[in-house]
Formats: structure tokens, C-alpha cells, sequence
């Protein structure tokens, strides 16, 4: 039993996801968090960035 607050939903990417399928799953998560009032609209001031984005890993 997850306790009331705490629940999470795991997401696993691949390289085989595209821009379009991860921008897709993004904005079904903001519809829903904002439909149920879990999700703040914090305004184009906190959109996603546009273009492409460069992710570096560190150890």
C-alpha cells in the first residue's frame, strides 16, 4: 500500500523514443496532473525548452 501523497509513476526512455514520443508522454502527464490538480501551471516562464538539448552524465 503506497501511502496517500507519496504514489509515483516510473517512466523507462530507450534510444528507440523519439522527440515526438517523449513530447507526447510529456504533455499527457501535464493534461492529467492539471486535470486532477496535482500538477501547477507555473506559466511560459518554465516551458520546456526548445530546440535540442544537450545532457551531459557524470559519474
Amino acid at each position: 500500500v503506497v501511502p496517500q501523497g507519496k504514489a509515483r509513476i516510473r517512466v523507462q526512455l530507450s534510444a528507440a523514443h523519439t522527440r515526438a514520443h517523449l513530447d507526447k508522454a510529456i504533455a499527457a502527464f501535464q493534461k492529467v496532473g492539471r486535470e486532477l490538480g496535482t500538477l501547477k501551471d507555473l506559466g511560459a516562464a518554465n516551458a520546456a525548452p526548445q530546440g535540442p538539448q544537450v545532457v551531459q552524465n557524470t559519474p
